[in-house]
């Protein structure tokens, strides 16, 4: 990511949630009060991604977007609905039980935060990105009128800061509440120190029963990671998803309560 710019893994990730809609087999599983904002948010970056956004909204550019994924990777856009549908199922099983502070971790164009914190407003969340990213993310969600009080939008570049040095400059978090993390697609473009830093920090600065849902890249033999791993097994899960209604996706990991 430039400096700048917004993220590019953002915006590719939008797109093609936007397109899913018009994919007969699992359009249904997109669930509907997450397309308005990701069309927003898409709207919101400058250049060819908001022409992107309103080419997004035809049924006719799906079998374009399709040979595009099936070239560069294939299967990854039903794999993000599902690793998506599974955290939110993760997110509110925290709420259920109790957990006060939601903190997610590197979240792009996701509507997650936005969304939940209408609907839970007693909890107090906080998203934190990079500044390009977060600006847009900002920009549009007060156009809209859609950040209430509990939500707060961090723009933090870690180059410049911890993690440690932005929870204990937070207004109202409380490193002693049971707060869950999420850092969905973000570990895989960390050093091993930098993610171990990231969990010590969880560690020291969550109360008792606090936890972490994220995602890792299975590690080949040969030491490469395997981003495609988890591709087939997410097309397979997807069609008992559209059968059943329900999910359940194996390469994600929860640890439901960090060294505790």
């Amino acid at each position: 990511m430039r400096n700048q710019q917004s993220s590019s893994t953002a915006q590719s990730v939008a797109i093609n949630a936007v397109l899913l809609l018009y994919e007969s087999a699992f359009g249904k599983l997109v669930p509907s009060d997450t397309v308005p904002p990701t069309r927003w948010f898409l709207q919101g970056v400058p250049g060819l991604t908001a022409n992107s956004s309103t080419l997004s909204n035809c049924a006719s550019m799906c079998p374009c977007m399709q040979r595009i994924e099936q070239w560069k990777l294939p299967g990854i856009t039903i794999h993000n609905l599902l690793r998506k549908l599974w955290f939110e199922d993760k997110v509110r099983d925290a709420l259920d039980s109790g957990c006060s502070q939601i903190v997610v971790i590197g979240p792009g164009f996701d509507t997650l935060a936005y969304r939940l914190h209408q609907e839970f407003p007693a909890v107090r969340w906080w998203e934190i990105d990079h500044p390009a990213t977060q600006q847009i993310k900002r920009i549009v969600l007060e156009r809209h009128g859609g950040i209430k009080a509990n939500l707060k939008l961090l723009p933090v570049d870690f180059t410049q800061q911890t993690l440690a040095d932005v929870l204990t400059s937070t207004a109202h978090y409380n490193r002693h509440a049971v707060s869950l993390f999420v850092v969905e697609g973000l570990f895989m473009y960390l050093t091993e120190a930098k993610v171990r830093e990231f969990l010590q920090t969880i560690h020291k600065y969550s109360g008792s029963g606090s936890g972490l849902i994220g995602t890792v890249l299975a590690e080949q033999k040969d030491g490469q990671k395997d981003s495609q791993l988890a591709i087939p097994e997410a097309k397979r899960t997807s069609k008992l998803a559209c059968q059943h209604g329900t999910l359940a996706y194996r390469r994600a990991f929860s640890m439901a309560s960090i060294f505790r």
